[in-house]
């Protein structure tokens, strides 16, 4: 391949790429996702790639990305380096949803022709897999805690509210009378 003309040769710049075959490597500052730093005045610093694509491309139109074709951050050269919307750059990636957007199938393989459609707090829609929501919901039931359950007898509080039994209670000490003695308690408490 045929390196493109250089409109503004930077020397500073071009000292610190490596043009060989395929993709132009940048030999200097990388930031921690690993694209190439270039200080182009004392304070300002830019995206290596993206000065190279201005330099020899022209001006990155307004709401769009530089995308790397060939998936190398260091890489420079223009040939690689493509004005994309966000939305393609994304899909184009290898994140999750990416890689479920082309293939059409969750993080664990099910498919997604049978996925429901989450509604976000933001407004956003989003897919989501029906056999992990399901596996999700059931672990969560399964982590809950377990209420204790409570023996409903005849002759308290409970059993005047819960058994609806009112004046045939079959023991002794009714349940109305043990529902009565309880709010009495609570009325002198007050």
């Amino acid at each position: 391949m045929e390196p493109l003309p250089q409109k503004k040769a930077d020397p500073r710049f071009w000292s610190k790429v490596d043009r060989s075959e395929g993709c132009w490597l940048w030999n200097a500052s990388v930031d921690k996702f690993g694209y190439g730093r270039f200080t182009i005045r004392r304070g300002k610093v830019q995206r290596a790639y993206r000065y190279s694509y201005e330099q020899l491309v022209g001006p990155i139109p307004a709401g769009l990305q530089i995308d790397h074709l060939c998936r190398v951050r260091a890489c420079v050269n223009p040939a690689h380096l493509e004005a994309v919307s966000q939305r393609v750059n994304v899909l184009r990636g290898n994140s999750p949803g990416a890689v479920a957007f082309r293939t059409n199938t969750c993080a664990r393989g099910h498919s997604l022709t049978d996925a429901y459609l989450a509604h976000r707090s933001d407004g956003t829609i989003s897919r989501r897999c029906r056999p992990c929501r399901d596996a999700q919901q059931a672990a969560k039931k399964l982590a809950a805690p377990v209420k204790p359950t409570v023996e409903i007898m005849h002759g308290t509080a409970s059993g005047y509210r819960r058994l609806k039994c009112r004046d045939e209670c079959p023991e002794e000490y009714t349940c109305r009378m043990a529902a009565v003695a309880l709010s009495s308690t609570y009325r002198r408490k007050k």
